[in-house]
């Protein structure tokens, strides 16, 4: 899997962030599980309910997974969760889904 992936945001759909508009790059850090990633953004994101770098993607579709992500060009759609402070490998997937929801979009490479 390549290193480098951006996420493409459709809500808030009038996000702004240092890499522009609806977007924030950024790289995956730990696969939790096929529905579950820890993204790390190369910039700190700021939203209403918090800022970081970390956020938590979860698949928004069933039947979809982060697996496809070396074969879907188009991106994989998730929800995702501010993570506060940074990660760390003794979160899990379970207390990852209380965090913040901030944002809806797409991870591709």
């Amino acid at each position: 899997m390549k290193n480098s992936f951006f996420l493409s945001i459709g809500e808030p759909w009038n996000f702004e962030g240092p890499d522009g508009q609806n977007i924030i790059k950024g790289s995956i850090v730990k696969v939790i599980s096929p529905r579950c990633l820890i993204f790390k953004a190369n910039h700190i994101i700021k939203f209403d309910k918090g800022s970081g770098s970390f956020l938590a993607l979860f698949t928004r579709h069933t039947g979809t997974s982060f697996n496809d992500l070396r074969v879907d060009p188009i991106g994989i759609s998730f929800n995702g969760v501010l993570v506060e402070g940074d990660y760390h490998d003794g979160i899990d997937e379970k207390e990852l889904e209380k965090g913040k929801f901030v944002i809806i979009g797409s991870i591709r490479t």
